[in-house]
């Protein structure tokens, strides 16, 4: 659950900013929440227990920046999205000083608020790693989740592509791709292809063609990325069995011993012995 608020004295600006960033959590996937209204930030510290994700402020006036910075003081968690009509980058300074996660012009267009607002929702993080080291062909790069689009595998090379256009690929492999974004997918990527992972912080919605496409093949990828899986545990000792054929003598004066220790170091594996007198 994402609580937004907005903070601004107009009522008519008040009101429309409340319905671009309802719309805003109305339109992303896995994403709920509520937004509230208010004429200023002392009637939003009024609400007691509750605490905002986000902040929507219009600041058009240095008194505006004033209770920015006392609202950034009270409530440290909330991640303040500024807007102004006021053009000068000398204010977007100071409103930057005064704490802001971003700064917007007003009238606000919708696109550039939603992604100003996945980037605070995502910066706030909600608990989550926001970072991953990659071992690219450009060096090792700490590389922020939010700025990948999506993922591509191609070979024993993976290709991440970034928000500005750039592409980052790694260096050769030895590991799989789906080894590869294990750690990424409880951060909000989806493996929509065997091919392919997104980062669903960027995306709003699949196209017709795409949900078609998705039920026709869906099945199958999941098929395939359980195959793989099922691979790499076994190729790595976490799952499968060992057969082993032995005689009678080898097994109570060698096997046996070294089974306890097989089985501590590799519990996932399942042994299976065929035993006989020669």
């Amino acid at each position: 659950m994402i609580w937004v608020a907005v903070c601004d004295r107009d009522p008519q600006r008040r009101q429309q900013t409340g319905r671009l960033a309802a719309r805003y959590l109305e339109n992303r996937r896995g994403v709920s929440g509520r937004v509230a209204l208010f004429a200023n930030s002392d009637e939003m510290g009024r609400c007691g227990q509750l605490r905002f994700d986000i902040c929507l402020m219009n600041v058009e006036a240095p008194l505006h920046l004033e209770a920015g910075k006392e609202l950034r003081r009270r409530c440290p968690e909330t991640a303040l999205l500024y807007y102004s009509s006021t053009q000068d980058p000398a204010w977007a300074l100071e409103a930057f000083r005064a704490g802001a996660s971003q700064y917007l012009p007003y009238p606000l267009e919708e696109r550039s608020l939603w992604l100003a607002m996945d980037r605070a929702a995502w910066e706030r993080d909600l608990g989550r790693e926001s970072r991953i080291a990659l071992n690219s062909t450009q060096g090792v790069v700490n590389l922020r989740l939010w700025d990948i689009t999506y993922a591509r595998s191609r070979g024993h090379r993976i290709t991440f592509s970034l928000l500005e256009g750039e592409d980052l690929e790694t260096k050769c492999l030895r590991v799989s791709f789906a080894t590869v974004l294990a750690p990424l997918e409880p951060k909000g990527f989806l493996r929509c292809h065997d091919s392919y992972a997104i980062n669903l912080a960027h995306a709003v919605s699949l196209t017709a063609e795409g949900e078609l496409l998705y039920r026709t093949v869906g099945p199958a990828c999941e098929r395939l990325q359980q195959g793989e899986s099922e691979l790499a545990g076994a190729l790595s000792l976490q799952g499968g069995a060992v057969r082993v054929s032995s005689t009678e003598t080898a097994l109570h004066e060698l096997l046996l011993d070294r089974m306890d220790a097989f089985r501590a170091r590799w519990p996932g594996v399942r042994l299976r012995l065929a035993n006989g007198t020669s």
